[in-house]
């Protein structure tokens, strides 16, 4: 494997060798500037040596000769102390060593090199002297900072000089090597058929001559290419021009190219078919004939005509006739072939029509007749002259008019004509005249064929003889409009008719009847005398209809012996029973069949359009509905179809569809409502309440979808869904440490069914974990009166499964004590219209007493519904209720936030303190005669405000009078130690006095009652109020205590 070392452009080769050239030109002049400076400082050196010899030669002469060795150490110290001298030795003439200076003791120094702690370099240098030798080390610092100084001078110049040359080098080359690079890419472009390219350069050096002479020879270049382009696109053009398809292929018979015309046709363009041979692009059969022929011209033939197939690129089929020759190259050598086709598929195609439409025209059954522009017959076919009866010799030259009948007016060929002139074609039913005189309908279609210039130059009839099929036609619509043995009407002409005559109520505004008749007692007469009369009889009844109703009217029958009348145009309803009674007479009247006499009725079931605004065959169905209502009501009369029921009826039965996919999707849910112990604050169960979770109304209550339900096949499904969710829940809830009761309502129907004691004990079977006694069912007390002994057998079984009942509602039905002996229910639940308005209304009060009182005296409980107020609750509690539930305790809540919600609650204080005192009848009786007294106050004070001159009822002094001999009679032996008691008689004494004050003046007319007597009227009603309630809240004397008890005992 070579590597890639060569560089791809010049400046990579220049300018690295050149930075090389420069570095060693630079390298050798620093070398030998080194060298120069080193030369000098041995010269130097030397020199010194000289001048040292001389002077040690002459002091150390004496010193030698004496052996003194201290004046020779003082000498060395001396020379070495400061000097250029580094170290000095002196030896005698043996060498021994007799002082030594600079040096220390045992180290030898070397020639040339520094000494320790020293940073000068040493000069070694020896001599001998007379009597001795000496051995010195000269310092080269001098020549160092020579040298140093030197190098300081000449460094920066010599690497700017450096920096200099190299950029100018890499400058110059790197221009050059644009320079060339722009001819380099000018060369390629040029290469590559870009032949306006040319060099840029202006310069008069080489590389511009060269960029000159380029761009002269690209000139040229151009030059030659356009005038070959100019005889290539001539060439081109005049093939392209020619408007046949033309080819040229090489001497192996592979295509070189085509024309315009050839692309066309084949859908190959030039591209597609360069360097392929037929076989490439035909079948096989196909090609094997074109190269047959190519093998012949390239063998000489000349030229080559011949009748071939060719394929499209889609796989068209074309038929041509190819003309073919050879062409020559430059040494007179064939250099392939080229040819031309005419296209003849289409001249090919019309023979194969022509003939095709000779042997149609002649073989035709249907007749065919052609035309000139002035409509004289130029031809006609075998089987026209066997419709017409004429010859073909006696109908050519001849117009139209020959066939002509009288059915048909002037009106009927003119537009025939404008039909013909507008769309250029014509098509219907004609009746011709035969040669015989017969007139026949024909189907005839007429064309109009034009010339290139749009010119009328021929007519073309064909047509058939249609009187078979006329004939059969009318059969078969008055056996499909029409019924077979009355000829009337049947239900597809029916329909029809139901169509016209409602567009005209809609136009006219009047009433449509559609009538649904069925005759009574026409089984028995088919029975009795067979079908055969009955037929009869329907024939009958059908012609005196017919005779009976008026123009517009339509009967109908729908078989057997049923019967639609459509009465229209009628004004009024009153018109309309005239209509029908007349029909009912006309039925009814006796029919005498041979010796046979028959009488019948009928009933008739009527809906009235637009009244009843549906489609037809919802019309009919609501009137069928109708008839059958007429025959339950006795026969031989008619009933209106009541649409607004109907629509009633139809809107329960998409709220039931929707609430059963409710049920299906999980719509729905249970909420919770608390009932509580007032007494202790204990809550003591739930009453579970069925929601509706609805994806775009909301939250609904059972008031907005449950009533459609009731009675159906989905009150069941209902029904036992909620056991089963509240089963489910109270399983859940005793699972987080709660054991709650929970009632659930079941209505009448579900609880009716012979199955519903055998489907609750199965549910109960899927939670055994569950106590008895913890479900019970709520029973509306209506529902238990209807079947008592039922209801009462269905309860005893249920409480043998451990499921509690109450009687939901109790009081709004017909209560009586042998009912409530008699239903096993364990408790009655007081409905809430009493409940809410007991504390304003005497009678509601006195209910409520009689239900609680029922309760204890049949041992059962009683919860009050409709709670709403703590005043409620303290007032229940006084009365004897404990139990209550309402929104003044809870709202129905989800069930998961029951538990939290029973965990938190407690009961009001009010309760507290009002179940420490059971009222007694002197204290209800207080009650009530406070009430009554607030009563008579509201009623003055309304009189007052209103401005009426009527004064109020005789009520207002009753209840004073009342409430003032209670007072001073039961009510002072009862009350009359409690210190509230003297206040109250103030108080009621105060405001019977301004009663009276106030009619008087209304009625002598003296003086009109102001506001501030409207304000004083409402501040003594008030406390009177506030005070009974504050004693009857209080505990009771000891005079009332003994009063309760004697009332004890009197009833025991």
């Amino acid at each position: 494997m070579r590597l890639p070392l060569r560089p791809r452009s010049l400046k990579w080769a220049i300018i690295p060798v050149l930075l090389l050239i420069q570095l060693l030109v630079f390298a050798g002049i620093a070398w030998q500037s080194v060298r120069v400076l080193q030369d000098t400082a041995v010269a130097q050196a030397q020199l010194r040596t000289r001048s040292l010899h001389s002077e040690l030669q002459a002091a150390l002469i004496a010193p030698l000769l004496e052996r003194d060795f201290i004046t020779l150490q003082e000498i060395a110290s001396e020379l070495t102390h400061g000097g250029d001298i580094a170290y000095l030795i002196i030896r005698d003439s043996s060498g021994k060593e007799l002082a030594r200076a600079g040096l220390a003791d045992g180290l030898q120094p070397q020639a040339d090199r520094s000494l320790p702690d020293s940073d000068d370099d040493i000069f070694d240098t020896r001599f001998k002297i007379s009597q001795g030798q000496i051995q010195a080390g000269l310092r080269q610092s001098e020549s160092s900072r020579m040298l140093s100084g030197l190098a300081q001078r000449t460094g920066p110049l010599i690497v700017a000089g450096i920096i200099l040359a190299t950029g100018w080098m890499i400058w110059v080359t790197l221009w050059l090597s644009r320079r060339l690079q722009y001819l380099s890419l000018a060369a390629e472009a040029l290469g590559q058929g870009k032949l306006l390219t040319r060099a840029p350069e202006s310069r008069h050096d080489e590389i511009g001559r060269l960029g000159a002479a380029f761009n002269r020879m690209a000139a040229a270049v151009q030059s030659a290419d356009e005038h070959w382009a100019k005889s290539q696109r001539f060439a081109d053009m005049l093939l392209m021009a020619i408007p046949i398809p033309m080819f040229y292929k090489d001497a192996q018979g592979r295509f070189l190219g085509c024309n315009a015309a050839f692309t066309r046709v084949t859908g190959y363009g030039r591209i597609d078919i360069r360097g392929k041979t037929p076989a490439e692009l035909w079948p096989a059969d196909i090609a094997a004939v074109h190269c047959l022929h190519d093998a012949e011209l390239l063998a000489g033939q000349p030229h080559l005509d011949y009748q071939a197939s060719i394929v499209t690129q889609r796989q068209q089929r074309r038929e041509v006739i190819l003309s073919k020759d050879v062409f020559y190259n430059d040494h007179g050598d064939i250099a392939g072939i080229i040819g031309a086709w005419n296209d003849i598929t289409e001249q090919t195609r019309a023979e194969e029509r022509l003939r095709l439409l000779a042997g149609v025209f002649k073989h035709s059954h249907d007749g065919i007749i052609i035309a000139d522009a002035r409509g004289r017959l130029l031809d006609v076919n075998r089987a026209c002259c066997s419709i017409t009866g004429y010859e073909r010799d006696e109908l050519i030259g001849h117009t139209p008019r020959k066939l002509q009948s009288a059915r048909h007016d002037s009106v009927f060929y003119l537009a025939m004509r404008d039909k013909l002139q507008s769309s250029g074609h014509w098509q219907g039913e004609i009746w011709n005249r035969r040669k015989d005189g017969e007139v026949a309908p024909l189907l005839l279609s007429v064309s109009v064929i034009h010339d290139q210039s749009g010119n009328v130059r021929h007519y073309i009839a064909v047509f058939a003889d249609i009187t078979v099929m006329k004939a059969q036609e009318n059969r078969l619509a008055q056996m499909a409009h029409h019924d077979p043995l009355t000829q009337l009407p049947n239900r597809v002409l029916l329909a029809d008719r139901m169509k016209v005559a409602i567009a005209q109520a809609q136009h006219s505004g009047h009433w449509l009847a559609i009538c649904f008749m069925d005759l009574d007692g026409f089984k028995a007469v088919n029975d009795r005398y067979g079908h055969e009369v009955g037929d009869r009889l329907l024939v009958q009844v059908a012609e005196r209809l017919q005779h009976t109703l008026q123009g517009g009217d339509t009967l109908a029958r729908l078989g057997g012996d049923e019967f639609v009348l459509l009465l229209s145009g009628l004004p009024d309803l009153q018109t309309c029973r005239h209509s029908l009674q007349r029909v009912l007479d006309t039925v009814a009247h006796p029919v005498l069949l041979g010796d046979i006499h028959i009488e019948i009725s009928a009933s008739i079931g009527v809906t009235l359009y637009p009244q009843d605004e549906q489609d037809p065959d919802t019309l009919l169905r609501h009137a069928d509905q109708a008839m059958y209502q007429a025959k339950e009501k006795g026969r031989n009369g008619y009933q209106i179809f009541d649409a607004e029921h109907d629509r009633q009826s139809r809107f329960r039965q998409e709220g039931l569809g929707r609430l059963a996919q409710a049920l299906q999707q999980g719509e729905l849910c249970l909420f919770y409502q608390p009932k509580v112990n007032m007494r202790d604050g204990s809550v003591v169960g739930a009453e579970a309440l069925m929601r509706w979770q609805h994806p775009d109304k909301g939250l609904l209550t059972p008031a907005h979808f449950l009533d459609d339900a009731e009675g159906s096949a989905l009150d069941i499904a209902l029904g036992e869904w909620v056991l089963r969710s509240a089963l489910a829940q109270m399983r859940f809830w005793q699972a987080q440490g709660m054991t709650l009761p929970v009632s659930v309502n079941i209505s009448a129907y579900h609880l009716q069914q012979d199955n519903f004691a055998e489907r609750l004990a199965a549910l109960l079977a899927e939670y055994p974990e569950l106590p008895a006694g913890m479900l019970e069912i709520e029973v509306l007390e209506s529902t238990a009166l209807k079947d008592i002994t039922r209801v009462g057998a269905l309860m005893t079984t249920c409480r043998e499964l451990g499921v509690e009942f109450s009687l939901d509602d109790f009081g709004t039905g017909y209560s009586s004590l042998l009912y409530l002996k008699r239903l096993p229910a364990g408790k009655l639940k007081i409905d809430q219209s009493f409940i809410r308005d007991m504390h304003e209304d005497g009678d509601d009060l006195a209910i409520v007493q009689g239900i609680i009182g029922l309760s204890e005296a049949f041992s059962r409980s009683v919860v009050a519904e409709g709670v709403e107020s703590i005043e409620h609750g303290s007032l229940l509690l006084h009365i004897g209720c404990d139990h209550a539930q309402g929104f003044g305790i809870a709202r129905p809540m989800p069930a998961d936030a029951l538990l939290g919600w029973a965990q938190q609650w407690q009961g009001a204080a009010a309760w507290q303190l009002a179940s420490k005192r059971r009222w007694t009848g002197d204290d209800t009786k207080l009650f009530n005669l406070e009430l009554a007294h607030r009563q008579a106050s509201n009623r003055l004070i309304d009189w007052l405000q209103q401005g009426s001159r009527e004064l109020p009822q005789q009520e207002n002094s009753n209840s004073y009078r009342d409430f003032d001999n209670w007072y001073h009679g039961a009510g002072s032996a009862y009350f009359g130690q409690h210190p509230l008691y003297h206040r109250i008689g103030q108080l009621h004494q105060q405001l019977y006095t301004l009663n009276e004050r106030v009619l008087t003046w209304r009625q002598f007319e003296l003086q009109d009652a102001d506001e501030q007597t409207v304000n004083q009227l409402q501040q003594l009603r008030d406390e009177l109020q506030q005070q009974v309630r504050q004693l009857l809240d209080a505990p009771a004397t000891a005079a009332a205590a003994a009063a309760a008890k004697t009332a004890a005992e009197v009833m025991i």
